[in-house]
């Protein structure tokens, strides 16, 4: 077992999700929550500072914010000078980054004893549709169908399944697991890589 913080922008999202913990543990034990938003420095001091005078330590880091807004990019030049298609760039850039990011940190890190490892989702099923392109339910329900069938195992990503990819790296059994980017995207990489000879 371990104690569990639980953050995000949203107090009713956060308070759900503790519930959903607390209702799975065997001693019914209730996460620590704490709103903070993780793209600014002063919520993410608050969060790690809270979290060392709760429990004394820090022990499992899982980074596992969503995807940021395109809105949110200010500078008036940047956005006059290029083409929104572009920016699309920007994302994929930043998952490949992140990749790197991983190797490089569990190489330098694991002389500490400290494990440094990602996980790369598939489409997981939630109302990010809804919450941030405007779908209505039946919009979104057609979206995942579509989605869905570049799957090659006919169905999207549930939050589960990414959080057992998360739970085995964090466990003991993965304790020889460091610098490792585990696909948890069933199989949509592998059907949709176009090989010609």
């Amino acid at each position: 077992g371990a104690n569990v913080v639980i953050t995000g922008r949203n107090a009713e999202n956060v308070s759900k999700v503790s519930k959903q913990c607390s209702d799975v543990s065997p001693k019914r034990l209730k996460p620590l929550e704490v709103v903070a938003d993780v793209t600014k420095e002063e919520d993410l001091h608050r969060l790690l500072d809270t979290t060392i005078k709760t429990f004394g330590k820090l022990d499992i880091l899982v980074n596992n914010a969503g995807a940021g807004s395109l809105v949110a990019i200010t500078d008036e030049n940047f956005i006059k000078n290029h083409k929104w298609g572009k920016l699309f760039t920007s994302y994929c850039m930043s998952k490949a980054a992140l990749d790197m990011f991983t190797k490089c940190m569990a190489a330098e890190l694991g002389v500490k004893g400290i494990r440094v490892n990602s996980v790369n989702p598939g489409g997981v099923r939630t109302n990010y549709g809804q919450a941030n392109f405007g779908l209505n339910k039946d919009q979104e329900t057609a979206m995942w169908d579509k989605f869905c069938a570049t799957y090659p195992m006919g169905r999207a990503g549930e939050g589960l399944d990414i959080a057992n990819a998360i739970a085995y790296l964090v466990s003991d059994q993965a304790e020889f697991v460091t610098g490792t980017i585990l696909v948890v995207d069933g199989g949509h990489i592998a059907a949709n890589v176009n090989i010609e000879l």
